[in-house]
């Protein structure tokens, strides 16, 4: 089991800042049924992409495809300027994915998911520069000594890319497990796991750029931001 989700999520989630870039992978054709992408324009420097529950705010500039195919226990949304080198997850591109492990699908317990946001769902995000990354909620999972447990762990981080091109990029990512506490309260119900990655190029505004990218991305009603607001209310509860 814990094989199982620990390779969806290296597949799909995984975001390198690499001196050795990888061979782009195929973003797989839709299944019959499955959520189609959306786009809608606005009068801001950003568009919004939808598949399925999942939403986020690019630049307009940037291209996007759907993250869902057949036999898959995830969705979700990616963008960037260029999709195939973002696909090859080594920083060198500005870009987003946004996606979630759908319980109902998986079959994997929830303790599963809970140590896939502790490792391998993090985001392969490799620098010199790179910041701690900040827990904002962890609560292991039930035991003899808490059998009332939430479960719930959530965690940021943030930092700038050693690309092979050397083009400067910075980087932030949330992921979160939602267990049983207020972060399963919003997003979407049968989330196992919330994985949000977002790479930009290094400039003065990089900063709020990256954070409107981020934060701005949204599962079902509740955003990034929400989520980060539910774990910081789970992490006051014992």
């Amino acid at each position: 089991m814990r094989r199982l989700i620990a390779s969806c999520c290296a597949a799909l989630f995984a975001a390198a800042c690499a001196r050795t870039p990888q061979p782009p992978s195929t973003i797989p054709a839709l299944a019959p049924g499955a959520p189609v992408l959306q786009v809608e324009t606005r009068p801001t420097p950003y568009t919004e992409v939808s598949s399925g529950m999942v939403h986020a705010l690019v630049p307009k500039r940037w291209s996007a495809a759907a993250i869902e195919g057949p036999g898959a226990l995830s969705g979700g949304v990616l963008a960037s300027p260029d999709v195939p080198r973002w696909h090859l997850m080594d920083g060198s591109v500005p870009g987003l994915e946004a996606a979630y492990v759908d319980l109902a699908r998986g079959g994997v317990p929830s303790d599963y998911y809970y140590l896939a946001a502790r490792g391998t769902a993090i985001p392969r995000v490799a620098t010199s520069q790179s910041r701690e990354p900040r827990v904002l909620v962890n609560h292991q999972p039930a035991s003899i000594d808490n059998p009332d447990s939430l479960g719930d762990y959530a965690v940021s981080g943030t930092g700038r890319c050693d690309t092979p091109d050397a083009t400067p990029t910075r980087y932030a990512y949330f992921v979160a497990a939602p267990g049983y506490g207020p972060v399963r309260a919003v997003g979407i119900p049968t989330s196992g796991l919330y994985v949000v990655v977002a790479v930009v190029q290094q400039s003065p505004d990089a900063a709020e750029r990256l954070r409107t990218i981020l934060m701005s991305a949204r599962f079902d009603r509740t955003s990034v931001a929400g989520l980060v607001k539910a774990a910081k209310r789970s992490n006051q509860l014992r």
